[in-house]
């Protein structure tokens, strides 16, 4: 290398300054690649002192860059997962390889960014918990010196990220950034918890901080596999509360969906059962349990109730002997609109009973008809600036002939084996999601939820007198 060249490197590391001393001390491209602090507080003078430590953060990210690692034992060039060592100058500061590694989501994480060379968002999550439990569980005095230490050798490890991500300082205001908060939140939470009747003030990290670890290591875990499905099932019910808090944080479908894409998979429904029947313990069942009892109590309410000439037509068909169950119960299904007749409130265009059934449930005779369906179904919604909701969908000759059946939300099709399945399923989506019913079938939800689950007590006179009835 020539002295042009040297001097062109020493200048994009910021060390340009330097070159005189270098030369004089012979150092050379072979002998920079080594180089380490020591060597440089030996050759430059403390008037340079501001300069030698911003060359000397260059340099390191330099030598990395290129294989080598003066702090290392070995000079060759390694996958991430090894080449980066942390000089450690004070014995409170973190050994962040260490600690990702210790856990089987930190070796995925580190593997994850040498072939991709990027993290998401649950990624950094659970960078930030695995360094918050390891300075609470040793009992380091966390300053902001050291969060922001912390998070300047996270991009030399990291190049594509930002250090202000985890630690921000900002001047006469509180520090902003990923470790701070999430060291502060735990603090409180762990003194909190110290203070609690007979509880004797302590403060374990894992009472609080681990739980976030396990969970953040959980979540990566889903985010690259699907199978086998009986781990899926157990790490997902691993990470159910803070599930359920960022579904009730006014997450809309789309970031759910980002943060949990396990939830496209075909058994995605399978999930939010589960979740289902953790919020709301011994509800799980109550649709499919009380159905058959629904369908003989309301069929004679249907019979004295409805004059809309359409529905009655297929209300005369319930009398047919030898009816199969699953026909009886579309026919039920496409009967209710007609009964739980939607609400006009606020609505420049009234909406019919039939715009009620479509949107509580699109029927087509071929799969290609159906997504044609839903294309217009899209269009109509985003074009009146309205959420498109889960809806139930199903396919057959006839709308009481029904061969397949779908949920469908999001461009996902959950397929069910029958129509009563779909509307429980259908159901649950909007809870666990934290999802409001679709306006034009409302009532039929309102009445599902009321009359099966018991969960909310929506003031309606109607839904009451017929709830009443049934009883």
């Amino acid at each position: 290398m020539s002295e042009a060249d040297f001097l062109d490197l020493l200048f994009s590391l910021k060390g340009e300054m330097f070159f005189d001393l270098f030369k004089e001390h012979n150092i050379t491209l072979e002998a920079l690649n080594y180089m380490k602090g020591s060597h440089l507080s030996e050759i430059v003078p403390k008037s340079l002192f501001g300069n030698r430590i911003i060359f000397e953060h260059n340099l390191r990210l330099w030598q990395i860059s290129q294989g080598y690692d003066s702090e290392c034992h070995s000079g060759s060039t390694q996958s991430i997962s090894n080449s980066f060592c942390d000089a450690v100058d004070d014995v409170n500061e973190i050994p962040i390889l260490d600690v990702l590694k210790s856990s089987s989501g930190g070796a995925a994480l580190l593997k994850s960014y040498e072939i991709y060379k990027k993290l998401s968002e649950p990624q950094r999550k659970m960078i930030t918990s695995s360094i918050c439990a390891y300075i609470l569980d040793n009992k380091i005095a966390a300053r902001p010196k050291l969060f922001e230490n912390i998070s300047k050798r996270l991009v030399v490890i990291f190049p594509t990220e930002t250090k202000d991500t985890y630690f921000l300082h900002r001047k006469g205001r509180k520090p902003g950034g990923s470790l701070y908060a999430k060291y502060h939140n735990a603090l409180y939470r762990l003194r909190k918890d110290s203070f609690k009747e007979n509880e004797q003030p302590q403060i374990n990290s894992q009472t609080v901080i681990q739980t976030t670890v396990e969970c953040e290591e959980n979540k990566l875990w889903l985010l690259y596999n699907i199978a086998p499905y009986d781990e899926v099932v157990q790490k997902w019910q691993h990470c159910f509360i803070s599930r359920t808090q960022f579904f009730k944080s006014a997450a809309s479908i789309s970031d759910i969906l980002a943060e949990w894409p396990i939830l496209k998979q075909s058994f995605g429904y399978c999930l939010i059962d589960s979740d289902f029947a953790n919020i709301y313990e011994q509800k799980q069942n109550l649709l499919l349990e009380n159905w058959d009892s629904f369908v003989e109590k309301v069929t004679p309410i249907l019979k004295r109730t409805i004059k809309d000439p359409f529905t009655l037509a297929f209300l005369y068909k319930i009398d047919s002997e030898n009816l199969e169950k699953d026909i009886r119960d579309i026919i039920i299904c496409v009967i209710l609109p007609a009964l739980l007749k939607p609400k006009n409130r606020n609505c420049k265009k009234k909406t019919t009973i039939s715009n009620s059934r479509d949107s509580f449930l699109c029927y087509a005779t071929s799969r290609l008809e159906l997504q044609q369906k839903i294309n217009s179904i899209t269009d109509e919604v985003y074009g009146q600036n309205i959420k498109l909701q889960p809806f139930l969908c199903a396919i057959g000759d006839d709308i009481i002939d029904l061969k397949e059946f779908y949920v469908y939300f999001a461009g996902i099709y959950y397929k069910l084996s029958n129509i009563v399945k779909s509307i429980d399923i259908c159901f649950k989506i909007f809870h666990v999601l934290d999802l409001k019913y679709p306006q034009n079938c409302e009532q039929i939800w309102n009445f599902v939820d009321q009359f099966f689950f018991k969960i909310s007590n929506t003031k309606d006179s109607f839904i009451s007198t017929i709830i009443n009835d049934l009883q």
